[in-house]
């Protein structure tokens, strides 16, 4: 490559190579685009030869013919990080500059030795050409008559080229690339008011023009600069339908002289001619004098049509046969249009006759069904208040049930109470006296419950490190075996939410023990109630959320699920305010200053009853969420199994700050795009076959969505 170094140059032309990858000072080179990738944008160029300014005019010409392997072996040139505007350049003639390759990172895109070179543009370094020259094409590329263009000539549509006529001694234009829509092709037109300018290629300076062979062999040919028009011959392409319209625009070009016609004066044809001299550009003067020598004839024609039509006019016997003519067209006219109109008003009657009859039914049946509807309607109502009259005295008598069941429960509280502070008392008073070992199974027994139907958990056997086998043979039979309402894809959000955000609203908290246990005995969880007594967050602080907090920093490699159950028993936005500001990002540590370990996760649960406080939108903008969703599996068997936490830890894909900030979030905006960019991807690692558009919108419902349906009062059991 460009960096390389070699001791012994095998020849001539290595010589020059290496003296020109030396110095890099290589003025502006002429090339044609061979390629570029539409997608990845980057391309090759073929360089021709070295172009300079001409002094005189500051014209672009031919400086001199590029060495033998002035350019490396490939003899391309690499343009890498084309600019999105000028990816329509294949295929074109461009000017740029060079400078060795030193760097190569992908040797099978970038092997060539040299690469166009960075110049600043708009304040930013660019590796920036420009377009020069003009493709000069065979004429066996024209097909037909319409100047079809061969689809293999690798033009573009609305590009301007030249066409070279016998067998190269001639060329021809500007003529312009269009395309034909029906059938899809390429053709040739001229490129300025229908008309063309024939050049000899021996009058043309060798300076401004070059001829090479690309790489299949085939003679090609650039045109540096567009010629003088005053140098050659105009080929006028306007047919003879088309002179009127090019009559029509001289005649507008030039209004006032315009005006100054008069028809009935002798010469006005002689009066267009003037008008057609007064163009300056003598190309165009001179086409205007073939196209008006075309068209005197046809106005000579006209005018002796003309003054035989006045002749004809003024003969009596004319007139005659011409007012009688009019007179039977009329009469004709007018009885075909009032029988017409009669006809038509006949039909109109009948048809507003029909529609009246059909509208008078509609009304009648839709009257009879509205009177069926009001009847029904009045049974409804009076079963309505039937109903309301029985249940007032079935909630009457209630009541008194009711007050007298309260006073047996607080009773019964109080027994309880009593009875087992006395239970504690002799338990304690048999461990101080030396019972302690014989007390033991006493009150294990006396506190025995009967194990559960449901399967044990195993939480230990082969470590797992694919997260679909944990979801297919863990968590989702797990969460089967709790009872949880949730499919095959709410397992899947529950457990990208859970290593994507740091708290997950969830319906349930068994949804959080099913995922503890799926873990196995690298995860922990720990159920808080929350007490309506919480005013502040020192009242929720205090007790089993401190203890847990704190064993989840020192037990940092275990992963550990707190899970607020009736989380809207209290005011969240009263006890839970420090925890919702470091989600935010408004703070990074707790009054007590602790951090937020990263293998803790929270999950809040609402009440099962209406007896809750409602939950403001701006705190729930703070959580995700996954809905429950009908569909159980309890059949399934729980595979052994666990999964290590750094396992889990590496599930979770990092948060990036490339999302757009959703509306209505408030200062939960800029956390939710972060953890909405780590659920995307997270779920494009679990399904990489699915459509990213569809992981995103999944995600969008998690982070933004589901929690406050979640928290919904409506939503409750």
């Amino acid at each position: 490559m460009g960096c390389s170094t070699r001791t012994a140059p095998a020849s001539w032309s290595e010589l020059i190579r290496l003296k020109i990858m030396s110095n890099c000072h290589i003025g502006y080179v002429l090339g044609y685009v061979d390629f570029i990738h539409e997608a990845a944008l980057w391309g090759r160029i073929r360089p021709l030869v070295m172009v300079k300014k001409r002094a005189a005019d500051g014209e672009w010409k031919v400086d001199r013919s590029c060495e033998p392997g002035e350019f490396g072996a490939t003899r391309l040139v690499f343009w890498p990080v084309i600019p999105r505007e000028q990816a329509h350049l294949v295929h074109r003639y461009v000017r740029f500059k060079v400078e060795p390759n030193e760097k190569p990172r992908d040797p099978e895109r970038e092997r060539d030795e040299f690469v166009v070179a960075e110049e600043r543009w708009n304040g930013s370094m660019r590796r920036v050409v420009s377009p020069l020259g003009l493709t000069i094409l065979p004429e066996n590329s024209i097909i037909d008559s319409e100047r079809a263009v061969d689809p293999r000539s690798g033009l573009r549509s609305q590009s301007t080229v030249y066409r070279r006529k016998m067998n190269g001694t001639l060329i021809d234009g500007p003529w312009r690339v269009v395309d034909i829509s029906d059938p899809a092709r390429l053709c040739l037109q001229p490129r300025e008011d229908d008309h063309v300018v024939e050049y000899t290629l021996g009058r043309l300076n060798q300076e401004t023009y070059h001829v090479w062979d690309d790489e299949y062999g085939v003679n090609q040919a650039v045109l540096l600069t567009e010629p003088a028009k005053t140098d050659g011959r105009v080929i006028d392409h306007l047919t003879e339908s088309g002179l009127a319209d090019w009559l029509i625009r001289v005649f507008k070009r030039d209004k006032p002289f315009l005006t100054s016609l008069d028809r009935a004066s002798p010469g006005w044809r002689g009066r267009i001619g003037e008008l057609l001299e007064t163009a300056t550009d003598p190309v165009l003067r001179k086409l205007n004098e073939q196209r008006f020598a075309r068209l005197d004839s046809a106005l000579k024609a006209l005018a002796v049509d003309e003054s035989r039509s006045d002749d004809l006019v003024e003969m009596p016997r004319f007139k005659e046969i011409l007012d009688a003519a009019i007179n039977r067209k009329i009469a004709s006219e007018r009885g075909q249009i009032e029988a017409a109109a009669q006809e038509q008003a006949c039909d109109a009657l009948g048809r507003l006759g029909q529609e009246r009859e059909l509208a008078v039914a509609q009304a009648e049946r839709e009257k009879q069904a509205i009177l069926r509807e009001l009847d029904k309607i009045r049974a409804a109502v009076a079963d309505a208040e039937r109903l309301r009259d029985n249940a007032q005295a079935e909630a009457q008598r209630d009541e008194s049930s009711i007050r007298a069941a309260a006073n047996h429960l607080v009773e019964a509280r109080e027994r309880i109470i009593r009875d087992f502070s006395a239970f504690h008392g002799l338990i304690e008073s048999m461990w101080t006296s030396g019972g302690g070992s014989s007390a033991r199974p006493l009150v294990a027994k006396t506190l025995n419950v009967p194990s559960s139907t449901r399967p044990t958990v195993v939480p230990e056997g082969p470590a797992i490190d694919d997260p679909n086998v944990f979801l297919a043979d863990r968590l989702g039979p797990t969460m089967g075996w709790w009872g949880a309402e949730a499919t095959r894809l709410q397992v899947k959000r529950l457990h990208a939410a859970l290593v994507s955000c740091r708290w997950v609203a969830t319906p349930c908290p068994s949804w959080g023990v099913a995922y503890a246990e799926a873990i196995g005995a690298c995860a922990r969880h720990r159920i808080v109630a929350a007490e309506p007594t919480w005013l502040s967050f020192s009242d929720a602080w205090g007790g089993e959320v401190e203890d847990f907090w704190r064993e989840a920093v020192e037990r940092h490699d275990e992963l550990h699920l707190l899970i607020f159950a009736d989380a809207d028993r209290a005011l969240v936005q009263c006890w839970a305010r420090p925890l919702l500001d470091i989600v935010s990002g408004l703070r990074s540590t707790l009054p007590s200053g602790l951090a937020w370990p990263e293998n803790l996760r929270l999950i809040a649960c609402p009440s099962a009853d209406e007896a809750a406080l409602p939950v403001p939108d701006w705190v729930v903008a703070h959580w995700a969420g996954v809905r429950a969703a009908q569909g159980t599996r309890p059949d399934e068997a729980i595979t052994p199994g666990h999964v290590p936490f750094a396992v889990w830890s590496r599930w979770g894909m990092a948060q990036r700050g490339s999302s757009r900030l959703s509306p209505g979030l408030g200062v939960a905006a800029r956390s939710a795009a972060l953890d909405r960019s780590a659920l995307t991807e997270t779920f494009r690692r679990l399904e990489p076959d699915d459509d990213p558009e569809q992981a995103k919108q999944i995600a969008r419902e998690i982070r933004e969505v589901n929690a406050r349906m979640i928290f919904a009062r409506g939503a409750r059991a």
